[in-house]
């Protein structure tokens, strides 16, 4: 079908060539010379979009001597160790060995593809992540149909294999190192990001092992800053299951940002990257971080409060009213825990360098009324004209209906922050209260009915007397959070630009300052900070381990107020970030590349047939011969040579 489809294409665009030449240019001789050469451009363009199979001449074509791929498994988990003490990496570079001296050209695999043209290494760095189906492609776009793949199956993409599988028609067997592992991980590990000086703190753990037999013990420990702090013996779970253990900590001694490691031991672990997890808290008595209060809970604080966190560097705490005198508390990453009072609540929000209070009617506490006015820095949603008094606005009844954010937006402190953002295709808000006198402020954003007709506010920037408030006018914010894409980067850029209004005037030293956006960053991925008041300017980051060669660079922060430093090696770094000299410091402290890796904990794949019955260690594909046309050289060099002969002869004749 596909052959018949394209094969009509292919005769259309010849047609539409010569009809070209006869009917639209002027009358020349050797016309349909021309006309020849571009009906076989156009054509060649087009079986080049079709990317048949040609078939494959020699047993050289694209692999080694024998015609195969020998794909070499090269992610964490192959550093496990095996029952005779020998890495499951070292087995593999040993079987691989051999199938390379039978003719066989080798490939690694992992995060990314590595091919080995000069014999095999020694050793590589293993890499978190072990995807399989790039490295399929790779081979059968080279013409190869017989693969060898060397792994311990424990893949990061086995349903993208599976389709590669029943679509790429390869030969693949698979030769797999290793059995079940023994060993025991952390696959949860969870402490509050901020407590106060003087308070225990509660460890969520979750236990998973493997290989383990009866008599096995399991210890769990807490330690801050090296220190054990508390510890626990368990027996290990069944196989599959996880044990959970809810660790009390005792209240630390120190100040500011504490590392506590959480640990699990267990005799003849064979891969350690897995036994630990590092998390900070923020120890502090006076500093309240971000404090979020929702008196009538909607879907805005779980999408907001994490954007915050990021932007502002500061840690949060969030809490819902459930009724009078009850909240409890926002856990953005582990769920629901259990109602706190109003006096535990009000302490944070007193406390708070950033207080974001959602949902304000005319019901608002007395003590959250105080502590909003005590706020240096604040950001207030409201939910009626009565919670408007509380800010000193005047709006009127809410307006109901679809509003769409205006294209034209005015001049404000956020345009930066803004421009460029598609407001036309974002979701619309569901209502606002409309401002009944001028706004004391700067509207950084209007909104349409319908998208068209006159604009109203959807929130105020109020700056007085040394204290920064927005004013939030429009309900529904949270739907364009919940879209990927534009609406997503469009919500985050908002409230940095929010963010870096409320916090310009922070004094140096003091504020969250430039800091990652994650305290501990996942193993692989790049480091993340969050500059939101530095956006479009040029930061110097100086960043040292003792394990690792100190960086010192100078990035651009991007419009939203975000940079990226690269990845880096598991450790602990210290950071400085300067701007324009070394006495300017913007940001310090430390941070966390973590070395744990899930990667063992996740379940062996399981190869499947083309019919989809188990077949053992092969799996065979239908048989689609050759190599695909797009992998060869020879259709780029006729396409290049019918388009210059063409404009050659379109020249010589006078045409352009």
């Amino acid at each position: 079908m596909s052959a018949v489809f394209f094969g009509g294409l292919a005769l259309g665009a010849a047609g539409f060539a010569f009809w070209i030449y006869e009917r639209r240019e002027i009358p020349i001789a050797g016309r349909r010379v021309l006309a020849s050469a571009r009906a076989a451009s156009l054509a060649l363009i087009i079986v080049l979009l079709w990317n048949p199979h040609l078939p494959a001449f020699g047993a050289g074509a694209g692999a080694g001597a024998s015609g195969r791929w020998t794909l070499l498994d090269g992610s964490l988990s192959m550093g496990a160790v095996d029952s005779g003490g020998v890495t499951l990496w070292s087995e593999a570079l040993r079987r691989a060995r051999d199938r390379e001296s039978a003719g066989d050209r080798i490939m690694v695999f992992s995060s990314g593809l590595v091919v080995a043209t000069d014999g095999l290494p020694d050793s590589t760095v293993l890499e978190p992540a072990s995807r399989l189906a790039p490295a399929l492609e790779r081979v059968r776009e080279s013409g190869s149909r017989e693969v060898v793949v060397i792994s311990d199956l424990r893949l990061s993409d086995p349903e993208a294999v599976g389709r590669a599988l029943a679509r790429l028609g390869m030969s693949v067997r698979f030769d797999i190192v290793g059995g079940t592992p023994r060993n025991v991980a952390l696959p949860v590990a969870d402490l509050p990001a901020l407590v106060a000086s003087g308070d225990s703190l509660v460890a969520d753990v979750a236990v998973r092992s493997m290989g383990t037999s009866i008599g096995d013990s399991i210890l769990v420990e807490v330690r801050e800053e090296g220190d054990v702090r508390v510890s626990r013996t368990i027996a290990p779970p069944p196989a599959g299951r996880l044990t959970r253990l809810q660790l009390s900590v005792p209240p630390s001694s120190r100040s500011g940002l504490v590392r506590y490691e959480i640990r699990a031991s267990l005799a003849g672990d064979v891969f350690p990257d897995d036994d630990a997890r590092v998390r900070f808290v923020e120890v502090d008595k006076e500093a309240g971080g971000l404090v979020l209060v929702s008196l009538r809970p909607d879907w805005e604080p779980r999408f907001l409060m994490p954007v915050l966190e990021q932007v502002t560097g500061l840690p949060g705490r969030g809490y819902l009213r459930l009724s009078e005198g009850r909240f409890v508390p926002l856990s953005v990453g582990d769920g629901v825990s259990a109602t706190v009072q109003d006096a535990d609540v009000q302490g944070w929000a007193e406390t708070a360098e950033v207080l974001v209070v959602h949902s304000v009617s005319g019901d608002m506490p007395p003590w959250l009324s105080d502590a909003l006015a005590g706020s240096s820095r604040s950001i207030v949603f409201l939910a009626g004209p009565a919670g408007a008094r509380s800010v000193g606005l005047g709006v009127g009844a809410v307006l109901s209906g679809e509003w769409y954010p205006s294209a034209d937006l005015p001049p404000s402190a956020l345009a930066s922050s803004l421009v460029g953002v598609p407001w036309t295709g974002l979701p619309p808000l569901t209502g606002v209260l409309p401002l009944s006198r001028a706004a004391p402020g700067l509207v950084p954003l209007e909104l349409q009915l319908q998208g068209s007709g006159p604009t109203e506010a959807a929130m105020v920037l109020q700056g007085m007397s040394g204290k920064r408030q927005v004013v939030v006018l429009a309900t529904g914010f949270w739907r364009w959070a919940f879209r990927d894409g534009a609406p997503r980067e469009a919500y985050r850029r908002l409230w940095a630009g929010v963010v870096g209004w409320l916090l310009a005037n922070e004094p140096l030293g003091s504020g969250p300052g430039v800091a990652p956006a994650e305290r501990v960053v996942r193993r692989g991925e790049e480091v993340v900070w969050r500059a939101g008041p530095w956006a479009g300017r040029s930061l110097r980051f100086v960043i040292g381990s003792e394990d690792a060669p100190t960086t010192d660079t100078v990035l651009e922060v991007g419009p939203a107020g975000d940079v990226r430093s690269g990845v880096l090696p598991p450790g602990t770094y210290d950071y400085r970030v300067e701007s324009g000299d070394s006495a300017n410091v913007v940001g310090q402290g430390r941070f966390e590349v973590e070395a744990y890796s899930g990667e063992l904990l996740a379940p062996v794949y399981q190869p499947t047939a083309d019919s989809g019955r188990p077949s053992g260690t092969e799996t065979v594909g239908r048989d689609t011969p050759g190599r695909p046309l797009r992998t060869h050289a020879f259709p780029y060099i006729l396409l290049v040579g019918l388009l210059s002969g063409e404009w050659i002869g379109r020249r010589r004749r006078g045409l352009r």
